[in-house]
C-alpha cells in the first residue's frame, strides 16, 4: 500500500502531471489500498463465516473493481493499470501475511516480488506516445516514474530485509511429504 501512494505522490508532483492524469492515478491507487483491504480481511474472515470480515471482503473488491474501472475511463492503459494494481497489491499481501500473519519468508518469495516489481517497472518504462484511437496515451515513459518505482522497490526490499532478520530462527522443514510423516517403528 505505502508503494502505491509513494508511487501515486511522486507521479502527481510531477509539473506536466494533468488534472485527468492525476484522477486516474490517485483511483488506481485507491484500487490497490481497497484490493489490499479487502484480501486482507478475506484470510481474518475463516472462510467467509465471520459476518463483519466478509462484509469488508464484499464492499473492498467492489470499491477496488469500481475505482480501476474508473481509472481505465480516464485512459490509463488497461495492461499498465492492471499490472501496477496486481503487482503493488501481491507485493503488498506478500509483506503484510509475513508481517501480520506469521506467514513463511523465503529467499525465492522474496525473489518473486522483486520480479513483480520489475515487470511493473517495465511495462512503465515502454515508450506508448498515442493510444489505438490516436489519442495521445495518459501513461508515457518518463524518468521520473522510473526513479519512483526503483525507490519503492528499494523500500521494499528493505522492508523485507528487515523482516527477516527479525524473524527468530525456525525449526528444520521437511524437504518431501514423507519426510514430515513420523515413523513407526516397525519389528522385524
Amino acid at each position: 500500500m505505502r508503494l502505491a501512494v509513494r508511487l501515486a505522490a511522486r507521479l502527481a508532483a510531477h509539473p506536466a502531471m494533468r488534472r485527468e492524469t492525476l484522477m486516474a492515478w490517485l483511483l488506481l491507487t485507491l484500487a490497490i489500498v481497497t484490493e489490499v483491504i479487502a484480501t486482507s480481511a478475506l484470510k481474518l474472515s475463516d472462510g467467509l463465516s465471520h459476518r463483519g470480515y466478509t462484509v469488508v471482503v464484499v464492499l473492498g473488491y467492489v470499491a477496488s473493481y469500481v475505482a480501476l474501472a474508473r481509472a481505465l475511463k480516464l485512459q490509463l492503459e488497461v495492461s499498465l493499470a492492471y499490472a501496477i494494481w496486481s503487482g503493488v497489491g501481491t507485493a503488498a499481501i506478500a509483506v503484510i501475511g509475513a508481517m501480520f500473519f506469521h506467514e513463511s519468508v523465503s529467499v525465492l518469495k522474496t525473489v518473486a516480488i522483486v520480479l513483480i516489481i520489475a515487470g511493473v517497472a517495465m511495462l512503465n518504462l515502454a515508450p506508448t506516445p498515442h493510444t489505438a484511437t490516436g489519442r495521445v496515451a495518459v501513461v508515457t515513459a518518463r524518468p521520473d516514474a522510473a526513479v519512483a518505482l526503483v525507490r519503492a522497490l528499494g523500500d521494499l526490499t528493505g522492508a523485507i530485509t528487515e523482516l527477516r532478520a527479525a524473524e527468530p530462527s525456525r525449526a528444520v522443514r521437511p524437504h518431501s511429504v514423507a519426510d514430515a510423516v513420523p515413523r513407526v517403528p516397525t519389528s522385524g
